[in-house]
């Protein structure tokens, strides 16, 4: 109880250096757009000097719970990691419910970037899969509804939702993740750093094989779901209740 009462006034002093409000109560004083910490996760790829504390844009605040993305890409990772033998006929349409990467955002990466004490105040989320997730412009085959604590935005989410235009979609990935793989193209950037493919949770129609993708422009897009070079930007929701 003590270790978690001390996270949490870390966490306060945080959201207020950043919001400069008070967080007496802390929902109160986020808002869309505000930068958070919160987890640890290797970024500056020294891993003499530990993982570095992970930054979050505030994408959405109700009644005391937000919705976090990471500023940064943090890893690289296929959606679906391809098996031995496999082909892009035998493929078949890669769902977000069935892919490797739910199962690693919600496994490995969920316990090492989170403590207990953390991840007990990362909500399980209904996950929406269904076809109203699809892009205006882009119908996504609609998949299983899941339930998460750790998720990827979807079409409509990173498309119209929550971004404003293509320069608010970009993003870069950490010294971390471009030494695991992710591509940073020297065109565009965000924060400073060139930015790169990252991963959406949305099927795609255009082939089987493709899944859901913000492109280093800033459109919407999709790769091959085995692409090693693409990034991982998780999204959750936060309780600060708790």
């Amino acid at each position: 109880m003590k270790r978690r009462l001390i996270a949490w006034m870390f966490l306060a002093v945080m959201l207020l250096s950043v919001c400069g409000g008070t967080v007496g109560g802390a929902e109160g004083a986020l808002s869309p757009g505000d930068i958070v910490t919160y987890g640890r996760y290797e970024q500056d790829n020294d891993q003499q000097n530990g993982p570095e504390p992970i930054e979050w844009i505030v994408l959405d605040q109700r009644e005391g719970k937000v919705l976090l993305l990471s500023r940064y890409v943090l890893d690289a990772m296929p959606f679906h990691a391809a098996k031995e033998g496999d082909t892009w006929e035998s493929y078949g349409v890669v769902f977000w419910d069935r892919c490797t990467l739910r199962t690693w955002l919600n496994g490995e990466f969920l316990n090492v970037a989170f403590t207990p004490e953390e991840q007990a105040a990362i909500l399980l989320t209904d996950v929406d899969n269904s076809a109203a997730q699809s892009a205006a412009d882009r119908e996504a085959k609609p998949g299983d509804d899941t339930q998460d604590q750790i998720f990827l935005l979807s079409y409509h989410e990173a498309g119209d939702l929550y971004f404003a235009d293509l320069e608010a979609r970009r993003c870069a990935p950490t010294d971390y993740a471009a030494s695991r793989g992710v591509y940073a193209a020297p065109y565009f950037q965000a924060d400073g750093r060139d930015t790169c493919y990252w991963w959406l949770r949305s099927s795609t129609p255009s082939h089987d094989y493709h899944a859901g993708a913000v492109a280093n422009v800033g459109y919407l897009d999709s790769l091959i779901a085995y692409a090693g070079d693409a990034g991982v930007r998780p999204a959750l929701w936060l309780d600060l209740a708790r």
